[in-house]
């Protein structure tokens, strides 16, 4: 059974780096699901807390079980350039 790759990211509405990520996931078809934290501030700390990042947007990759928190957007950015390519088994 193929493994479920899906990336959450916590982000404010108005945020550029956060509307990039978003954009970037989309254009490269990456499962993911943004949790808009405008009106949970409190969560949103938590959050930051939890994985020692203090902005937005924090980006966490998850594959299966296992859980790899890869940053913000510029992280995000290198992390997906470092992916292998998917291309036809030619």
């Amino acid at each position: 059974m193929a493994s479920q790759k899906h990336y959450d990211v916590w982000i404010k509405s108005l945020c550029p780096y956060c509307i990039q990520a978003q954009q970037l996931l989309l254009a490269k078809a990456q499962s993911h699901t943004l949790h808009v934290m405008d009106h949970q501030l409190d969560e949103l700390d938590n959050v930051k807390n939890l994985w020692n990042h203090p902005t937005v947007p924090l980006v966490v990759f998850r594959d299966g079980d296992e859980e790899k928190f890869i940053g913000g957007y510029t992280d995000l950015v290198s992390w997906l350039e470092s992916l292998p390519e998917v291309g036809d088994d030619d």
